[in-house]
């Protein structure tokens, strides 16, 4: 989560795909890690907040996209995280359902792509039951399982 704040902020400032997958692997963090989080959270905020950043093409290692579409890819990362981290905490990891459906709607169209992406795994496993809540649909196209 803090890489992803911060690859935030180099690619909305013109960082090459290239650029920002170094900084993300180079990334050390120290000290605490919830505060390191928030600053970054404060910084990608601004980044997103800046005059023109809708507009701005990110080189996102997915593909070239504005900011007004990179700004919901870091919606719904730093929303399965959560989930990643509620999960590996043993603690309630239900998300937002309004939240959950909008994600799906955007999530559903490009699962085919995802998969073959490599970045979510194999993507969605085909053992989902017919009456598999949103967020066990979205989840598992995302590569999560229970």
């Amino acid at each position: 989560l803090i890489g992803g704040c911060r690859m935030s902020e180099l690619l909305l400032s013109g960082a090459t795909s290239d650029e920002a997958m170094t900084a993300l692997f180079a990334l050390q963090i120290d000290g605490d890690p919830k505060q390191r989080f928030a600053e970054g959270a404060l910084a990608q905020a601004a980044a997103f907040d800046e005059p023109g950043a809708p507009e701005r093409t990110c080189h996102h290692p997915m593909r070239d996209m504005p900011g007004s579409e990179f700004i919901w890819l870091r919606v719904r990362d730093t929303a399965v995280h959560a989930w990643d981290l509620a999960t590996a905490l043993g603690i309630d990891a239900t998300l937002d359902p309004e939240m959950v459906e909008l994600m799906w709607t955007q999530v559903e169209p490009a699962a085919p792509f995802l998969a073959a992406s490599g970045m979510f795994g194999s993507g969605a496993s085909g053992n989902l039951p017919p009456e598999a809540t949103t967020q066990q649909r979205l989840l598992d196209t995302l590569g999560r399982r229970a």
